[in-house]
């Protein structure tokens, strides 16, 4: 992200808050409003603003601003400023940023387009299912429009494809069909259905990453409506395949994986198999994959038995990133942070993180070079999206 950023119009604006901050925090500003005049936010452009900020927010300045805690936002009465309370530091922008309205999406990285993809979701206060295709880029979201999609869906799984260049759709649930066991791809824009020979049994809330060290897409488990698997698929070159491993996680759904590149494969945390009891059975294993075969770890210390949080890789930092999740069924949403590496798992304790959820979408956003996540269910459906780097969880939207 640094090296990315080097227009001279940013680094300019870059200047202009670190001496902004660097004054307000050297004088010992306890509570004050400092605003760009007009004429200086239309000439560095917002875009270019936010993106300056969002360095600064990420503990990029000077050790006089590193401590302080940041939150973008959006209002209607100043053109363009930075708010200091009581060392706390807010940008605020005119125009306020439009996205995706709220829910549970389905949502992964698209290297090849460069762009976090979001697909459809699910929002069970209005009972809508969600068809729109949107992108994420550079701190803004766009609607796209494909002229063929997959049908409106929650709880679909989608991740990208590093071998065949493309993502891949599978599954969920729908208002027609519940549940789904379709695939699809995406690639520059254009959504196309596949038809392999064989496909993973139809179910909802699978879980599936790219293996980067065996070279295809891993899909475990699911809820088919009936019960939850326990069946390892593949795939690569357009087909599924089944792996049938002696050792292998018990059956769930809803559970948390990703690729591990700082180790050398895939780790699986949780989940929940909803019909060994009324509220289920959540879990609270670790397990890896590599070379085909499925390994029980056994970390001294680990989160909480919980389903439908989020995982992913942070390249940035490189760890794998969990947050949220539910402790009870779709209830006791959670809020807290871990990382997972060298096969062990640590607790973060970030100032600022967000509100507790379930069902939320996050992946590392390789063009931004944070983790990003959005939306989720915390009784209410949400729609505002954070970044992660570094530790530290910085609000972008909503």
């Amino acid at each position: 992200m640094r090296a990315r950023f080097a227009a001279p119009g940013f680094l300019a604006v870059v200047s202009v808050l670190l001496v902004i901050l660097s004054s307000a925090v050297f004088i010992g500003l306890p509570i004050g409003r400092l605003v760009f005049p007009p004429s200086v936010s239309s000439a560095v452009g917002g875009n270019e603003l936010r993106n300056a900020f969002n360095v600064l927010c990420h503990h990029q300045g000077p050790p006089a601003v590193d401590s302080a805690s940041c939150r973008p936002s959006s209002a209607s009465d100043l053109p363009c400023g930075i708010t200091i309370v009581r060392g706390e530091s807010e940008c605020v922008s005119a125009s306020p940023v439009l996205g995706p309205s709220s829910r549970s999406p389905t949502m992964a990285y698209d290297p090849a387009d460069g762009y976090v993809l979001l697909f459809g979701g699910f929002n069970s206060n209005t009972l809508t299912y969600m068809s729109d295709t949107w992108e994420f880029q550079g701190g803004k979201w766009t609607e796209l429009h494909p002229a063929a999609h997959p049908e409106s869906r929650g709880a679909a799984t989608m991740a990208y494809d590093g071998a065949d260049g493309y993502m891949v759709l599978f599954g969920g649930c729908g208002a027609s069909s519940c549940p789904f066991g379709d695939t699809w791809t995406y690639r520059a824009g254009i959504w196309t259905e596949l038809h392999p020979t064989l496909s993973p049994t139809p179910s909802t809330s699978t879980i599936m990453t790219y293996d980067g060290r065996d070279g295809y897409i891993l899909l475990f488990g699911g809820d088919t409506g009936l019960s939850d698997l326990s069946s390892t698929w593949t795939f690569r070159g357009g087909q599924w395949s089944e792996l049938t491993p002696s050792v292998h996680p018990p059956a769930r759904s809803s559970g948390f994986i990703s690729n591990d590149r700082k180790d050398g494969y895939v780790v699986l945390f949780g989940g929940s198999d909803p019909y060994l009891g009324r509220d289920g059975t959540n879990l609270a294993d670790t397990w890896k994959f590599i070379g085909g075969k499925w390994t029980e770890l056994h970390p001294g210390n680990h989160p909480a038995a919980r389903n439908s949080g989020s995982m992913s890789y942070d390249a940035a930092d490189g760890y794998v990133l969990l947050f949220g999740g539910a402790t009870q069924g779709s209830s006791g949403a959670l809020s807290n942070t871990w990382k997972f590496l060298g096969g062990e798992w640590k607790q973060l304790a970030p100032s600022i993180h967000p509100s507790p959820r379930t069902l939320q979408g996050m992946t590392f956003d390789s063009h931004d070079d944070f983790i990003f996540l959005f939306g989720g269910y915390n009784g209410n459906y949400l729609a505002d999206w954070w970044s992660y780097s570094h530790g530290v969880w910085v609000e972008l939207g909503s």
